[in-house]
């Protein structure tokens, strides 16, 4: 494994790291391979997946962004209650059974259909695209 005590952030927007290959395999091509692999492991979008957001009122949330109450801290077997919830099954497939234009893209094993918030916020559907894509 390569170390390069190098670590990028591509924050909320997944598709910038579709961009960062792009630019690396320009100038990194010997490296390519090793920061796809990295990325696919990455998983890309992990709303709901290694990301769960407690908000004020002990409401669990996918992230801070997306406004939707999967259950609350004091449910009793939140454990299974999660895992049954429909919108965390969808988030926690992989990849993401994403529709719009991500059900053509090569991509998405990367950016796992990117924000859920935006798409839920815009389409009132957390399963459409991200609407900030520029992919």
């Amino acid at each position: 494994a390569m170390e390069t005590g190098l670590e990028i952030v591509t924050g909320n927007n997944e598709q910038d790291a579709i961009i960062l290959t792009e630019i690396f395999k320009k100038h990194f091509p010997n490296h390519i391979d090793y920061l796809m692999e990295n990325l696919k492991n990455w998983g890309g979008n992990q709303s709901g997946v290694r990301l769960l957001n407690l908000d004020y009122k002990g409401y669990i949330k996918p992230d801070p962004f997306f406004d939707y109450k999967l259950a609350h801290i004091s449910d009793n077997d939140l454990e299974n209650k999660l895992k049954e919830n429909p919108v965390y099954k969808f988030l926690n497939a992989y990849p993401r059974k994403i529709t719009g234009k991500c059900q053509q893209c090569q991509f998405i094993n990367i950016c796992n259909g990117g924000s859920r918030a935006r798409a839920f916020n815009v389409y009132n559907d957390y399963s459409m695209e991200d609407p900030s894509c520029f992919i």
